[in-house]
């Protein structure tokens, strides 16, 4: 595990949700981390649209907090561990560290925890796996901040594993190729996909919709793009999951009709 203390962040803690959420921790006596995409996209300099919490609270003890404190809240997803609280007009994700198990490639039991490193494995990619706590200090448990400085992509944990365990992980990182001007797949992580291709089909249409809609608003669309056809899926892609997206099919179109010409 490495911490890093990063000094840009001084200005990243006046956002008032930050602000809010870490002081109800104190006043409450818990602790709370940023996690993730917004630690990864403040790293490289990108707009912050989503800032995702986890805690060592527990949901039901969460929901009494926010409860006395008066600040409204969705509890949809609780039996993962998942609130979703509105503050200052914006919508954000708390969760309770947890250890994810029994997947069905999508879904999976759940077992809250005490433990950072416990609920790191969990997740995807390295660069994904960051927790910024409140006194600066970032979190990093399998080299993710050097990761991201590098462009390397890479799964927490063994691919065929991750990948089986919950097949949305594949368009993810199809996804996050679009991150980097240059991103750095190994060798390994291309068979892998080429032979497996195959459990994109298996995924969830709206899924991939979403995940599609964010590879549009990164910089280096063109990779995974690319990614789609060295896995022979882009027909898939804009056939089946396109299907009742035009504007997206038809950006798409336009993109393998360049690449063939």
């Amino acid at each position: 595990m490495r911490k890093h203390h990063i000094k840009s962040f001084s200005k990243f803690y006046n956002h008032p949700a930050i602000k809010f959420i870490f002081k109800l921790s104190l006043e409450n006596d818990f602790n709370i981390w940023i996690v993730g995409g917004a630690v990864r996209d403040h790293l490289i300099g990108r707009n912050i649209s989503d800032i995702d919490f986890v805690s060592d609270l527990e949901p039901q003890k969460m929901l009494e907090v926010f409860k006395k404190n008066e600040v409204r809240y969705e509890d949809t997803f609780l039996h993962y561990g998942t609130l979703v609280f509105s503050l200052f007009n914006k919508k954000y994700y708390i969760t309770t560290l947890r250890e994810d198990y029994a997947y069905d490639g999508r879904h999976s039991k759940i077992e809250f925890t005490k433990s950072l490193s416990v609920d790191a494995k969990r997740r995807d990619l390295t660069i994904n796996s960051l927790y910024l706590n409140q006194s600066g200090e970032i979190i990093d448990f399998f080299n993710g901040v050097n990761d991201l400085y590098n462009s390397k992509l890479i799964f927490v944990g063994e691919i065929k594993k991750k990948c089986f365990e919950d097949h949305l992980r594949i368009m993810r990182y199809i996804r996050f190729c679009s991150l980097f001007k240059k991103p750095i797949i190994s060798e390994q992580y291309m068979d892998f996909f080429k032979e497996n291709s195959f459990l994109v089909k298996k995924i969830n249409r709206e899924k991939c919709v979403s995940e599609i809609k964010k590879i549009f608003k990164n910089n280096f669309i063109t990779n995974s793009f690319l990614l789609f056809q060295d896995l022979k899926i882009e027909n898939y892609i804009v056939e089946k999951i396109l299907i009742n997206e035009k504007k997206l099919k038809k950006k798409m179109c336009s993109f393998f009709i360049k690449s063939i010409n």
